[in-house]
This record gives structure tokens, C-alpha cells and sequence, in this order.
């Protein structure tokens, strides 16, 4: 990983999206919720918040960041450290020759990581960044992933982050 940045603080709509997105966890109808923010508003930023206010209410709390970029992975996990510099984190990823799979705060990409998904052990949230990329196809990478997954945790929570919460053929994600 490269050297973090310094001083990333979480702006005013990113702070309302991270309460909207606790509300709807506490309160909302149990269906798995999408955030959907414009490219360049910070969805990064956002979910190494709510991943570090996650760990903050339960000490024992598993969070799996996953993408299918490697520059993204490194991107996302040296903007955590940045965030957050004792962040228990972790990175799986083919291209970036890593694989830690026991850290609390894991970012992964899915190629490497989907076929053996009880390797990484229980997660209580999923977050699928990109998740515009994600296939309704049964047998498609992540879906058979987190299939996987929730063999771990029944009551696993799948979380998308978007700048496009739309696909061709499939309409709003």
C-alpha cells in the first residue's frame, strides 16, 4: 500500500448519507440497501465512516470491502488508514500480491477471493463497491460469493456503493 493522505474529514452529505444508512439498518424493512453518490463525492470516504462507526458500536463487528480492481482495493484501503491510521484492516488481493484473510476490516477483490468464501470466515457486512458491476445472474462471481458467505451469517448484510445504481437490462440496482 501506498503512504495515506492525511486529514480526511467526512463533509455534511456524507454525514446525513451515514445516518440514513443507520436508520435504515435499525429501522428500515430488512432489504439490502444501496448508496448511491455522484463520482467525485467521496463514496470511499463514506463507508470507511460508517465502517469505523460499525466497529465503534460492536468491537466485534467484521466488515468486507470488496471490488474487482486492484488499484481500487489499494485506493480504498489506504484511504481507511488515512480516515482512520489504527484501522484493523486487511487486503486480499491478487494484484497487489496480498492475502490477509482474518483481518476486521478486509478489502478484497472478488476474483481471487469468491471460489473458497468460507476461507475468509464470517463477515456482518458486505460492501460491494462499484456495485453497478454486480450480475443478477445466479451464477455470476458475486452472487455465488456471497451465497457463500452467508452460509457463515444467515443475517449478513449485502451493502452497495454506486455512482451508477443503474445496469443495461436490469434497470435501478
Amino acid at each position: 500500500m501506498s503512504a495515506p493522505k492525511k486529514n480526511i474529514a467526512i463533509r455534511e452529505y456524507q454525514f446525513e448519507a451515514a445516518s440514513a444508512f443507520f436508520h435504515y439498518i435499525t429501522e428500515g424493512d430488512g432489504s439490502q440497501p444501496v448508496l448511491a453518490l455522484p463520482t467525485g463525492t467521496g463514496k470511499t470516504v463514506l463507508f470507511n465512516h460508517i465502517i469505523k462507526k460499525l466497529l465503534e458500536m460492536d468491537r466485534t463487528c467484521r466488515v468486507l470491502v470488496v471490488t474487482h480492481d486492484s488499484t481500487i482495493i489499494d485506493q480504498n484501503a489506504n484511504s481507511m488508514l488515512a480516515y482512520w491510521p489504527n484501522a484493523p484492516v486487511g487486503v486480499f488481493s491478487a494484484g497487489l500480491d496480498r492475502r490477509d484473510t482474518h483481518s476486521q476490516v478486509l478489502y478484497a477483490g472478488i476474483q481471487p477471493i469468491f471460489r473458497k468464501p468460507e476461507q475468509s470466515g464470517y463477515f456482518d457486512f458486505v460492501f460491494i463497491d462499484e456495485a453497478h458491476v454486480v450480475s443478477d445472474k445466479d451464477e455470476a462471481m458475486y452472487n455465488k460469493f456471497i451465497r457463500g458467505l452467508r452460509t457463515c451469517n444467515p443475517d449478513l448484510w449485502i451493502v452497495g456503493f454506486s455512482a451508477t445504481p443503474y445496469r443495461m437490462g436490469m434497470g435501478l440496482i
